[in-house]
């Protein structure tokens, strides 16, 4: 299928804005069957292993940050673990990925370091700029955190500092994380 990624760009998008219209976590819970469908149907199969990796990721991190999470009753939890960051960094990490290695293909880009500069700065940007519509118009704020001051700019990511760095390196790790699984699977 040619020019996967401008399909790829308008479900991202539809996906995320969803979360303004319906409940998020019901946009979450169905946007695991529908992205593992919509991989199948664009016969992307061998990204589920990307996926699988993000829910890898996301388990750790909601492990590691727990106590740091507290969305109200909108989300609940899984033994004991909150439900939201536990579904939506897989999701999120999974659709920057696929946009940018269909976006890579297009433009023949052999440059890994100058890939990983390019979509190291891009996630940065989507990070940011998903945060502050989430958190200024979404209303999704983790009460858990909300006395920490967000970064300044857009007055989003309200959370102690070491979160926030962890946010903005979870994109690289996992895009030089899938790098190596995906150079694994090729041999």
């Amino acid at each position: 299928m040619k020019n996967l990624y401008i399909l790829d760009i308008l479900a991202t998008l539809l996906f995320f804005f969803s979360f303004g219209l319906f409940n998020p976590i019901y946009v979450l819970f169905l946007g695991y069957p529908i992205l593992l469908l919509y991989l199948f149907l664009t016969k992307r199969n061998y990204l589920f292993k990307n996926f699988l990796l993000g829910i890898i990721f996301a388990v750790i991190w909601t492990l590691i940050a727990k106590n740091y999470y507290g969305y109200g009753s909108n989300f609940g939890t899984f033994f004991g673990l909150n439900i939201y960051p536990l579904l939506a960094w897989p999701v999120g990490l999974l659709s920057l990925y696929i946009i940018f290695i269909e976006i890579e293909k297009k433009f023949n880009k052999p440059n890994k370091i100058l890939n990983f500069i390019i979509f190291s700065l891009a996630y940065i940007f989507f990070l940011l700029f998903a945060e502050y519509i989430a958190y200024h118009f979404f209303n999704i704020k983790n009460l858990a955190t909300a006395s920490y001051p967000g970064i300044q700019f857009c007055n989003c990511l309200h959370a102690p500092t070491w979160m926030q760095w962890s946010y903005i390196l979870f994109g690289p790790i996992y895009y030089l994380s899938s790098e190596i699984l995906d150079k694994k699977f090729r041999k």
